[in-house]
């Protein structure tokens, strides 16, 4: 736990969020077959997932955790538009973010620098997520790396 920050649920937040982030890292692909497997069957939210990855496992890894959880898992591609109940993986070796548009949000994938030393970073989609979604979103932190995805937290807890 981060003793920076206050693990309670705001008090005003009542509502289901509208987006779901995940970040994992070494056990990370157990940890979420676990996790993916234990949600309900109907979620009406979008998943994103930043999980720190080899080089071109990325695609092997959705189709994995796709056919353990009985779950579509895409491997995100830039300027998708998250749908609700979709499940996207930053590919390997890039970074996945959201960004707001005129007309909705979309998904950006990148191969600027890596942050933390790790490409796809934690840090990076959550940092988006907080700035798009705010405290319409939800954070979960599976496994860790160093200290990948400790600012994207203090984001998310900034934007409420």
């Amino acid at each position: 736990m981060i003793p920076e920050l206050d693990a309670q649920t705001p008090e005003h937040e009542t509502e289901p969020p509208d987006i779901v982030v995940i970040g994992a890292s070494t056990g990370g692909p157990e940890a979420l077959v676990a996790l993916l497997r234990r949600m309900p069957p109907r979620c009406d939210v979008p998943i994103l997932i930043a999980q720190h990855i080899l080089p071109s496992f990325s695609e092997r890894l959705a189709s994995r955790l796709s056919t353990m959880t009985q779950r579509a898992v895409l491997e995100a591609t830039d300027c998708m538009v998250p749908a609700p109940g979709s499940i996207y993986l930053a590919p390997s070796d890039r970074h996945l973010s959201v960004v707001r548009t005129r007309l909705n949000i979309i998904l950006r994938v990148a191969a600027d620098p890596p942050e933390n030393f790790c490409r796809p970073s934690v840090n990076v989609l959550l940092r988006s997520v907080a700035r798009v979604y705010g405290s319409r979103s939800l954070a979960v932190i599976l496994t860790g790396m160093g200290s990948d995805g400790l600012d994207g937290c203090r984001h998310m807890h900034a934007a409420g």
